[in-house]
């Protein structure tokens, strides 16, 4: 596996090398030099002067190694994406080392350009500004008190059809209901940490959630994810239940709300369902 500053070098001398390129930045974590492992990509952006004759040379990228598998996500198949008209374009690439370079190249002449955040790591014109975060780009979560209700709402409202799933023997119906009951209860648990931490960075998909939740509750959390074992699902819900209605409650007092669902009855009824269901060992 080739060396960060292996990778760092090469991104460098294929730019230096390119009388096209006029400037090199990262972003990401490599950026901010924090949270990084041998896992972390290289985001980099290319600041060219005309973006065609790269889309037009596709062997152009092969320069930067031998590739696993590539990702260009501004052309699939429902992106409308016009070639002649562009100005930005993504490769994301995965090669054979286990490194990833993710490339965006931009024309000089974007407007995007001005507003880019990127930390400037050659730059051949001087007139190219360095924009770093400082943190992670991901916007913190802003409490709504409409939002939080329906997010209470269509949990309990979702209960009945994951219950329904089980009972049906459909595992992939009820298992895909019950993925969206772990998003509603990870809206809460975002609300409750920015409740009282206004400074978290929870990450892309929630990556650094257990570090601001107490263990236990971030362990009772990963205890509500199921399998697509009927059995599994059914002892799952009726934790996930106890689970949400808690964290939902201790938000709700914070924020002196009042709880607008009868939770109780419709945690009773749910179980009843499932404990009536033959093979779930209940």
């Amino acid at each position: 596996m080739r060396t960060p500053e292996e990778m760092l070098k090469l991104i460098l001398d294929v730019a230096d090398r390119d009388p096209h390129v006029f400037a090199v930045g990262l972003q990401g974590s490599r950026s901010r030099d924090r949270d990084v492992d041998r896992f972390s990509d290289f985001d980099v952006v290319y600041v060219v002067d005309r973006l065609l004759p790269y889309l037009d040379d596709p062997q152009w990228i092969d320069r930067f190694g031998k590739r696993r598998i590539l990702q260009t996500p501004d052309d699939f198949y429902n992106s409308n994406f016009n070639r002649n008209t562009a100005s930005k374009f993504t490769w994301l690439m995965q090669f054979d080392d286990r490194n990833r370079i993710d490339l965006t190249l931009i024309e000089k002449e974007d407007k995007a350009l001005e507003s880019l955040q990127m930390k400037v790591i050659l730059d051949k014109t001087g007139g190219i500004a360095s924009r770093v975060p400082t943190l992670e780009t991901h916007p913190n979560p802003v409490f709504d008190e409409a939002e939080f209700r329906d997010t209470v709402n269509e949990f309990w409202w979702l209960t009945y059809y994951v219950a329904k799933g089980i009972v049906r023997r459909e595992e992939l119906y009820a298992k895909a209901c019950f993925d969206i009951l772990l998003d509603m209860t990870a809206k809460v648990l975002r609300w409750t940490v920015f409740e009282t931490n206004e400074d978290a960075r929870i990450g892309k998909f929630d990556r650094h959630l257990q570090r601001y939740l107490d263990p236990l509750l971030y362990q009772g959390y990963l205890e509500c994810f199921p399998t697509c074992r009927l059995d599994d699902l059914a002892r799952r819900l009726i934790r996930c239940m106890t689970y949400f209605e808690e964290a939902a409650q201790r938000l709700a007092d914070r924020r002196s709300l009042k709880m607008m669902e009868d939770t109780q009855t419709i945690q009773n009824e749910i179980t009843s369902i499932l404990k009536e269901t033959e093979g779930l060992g209940l």
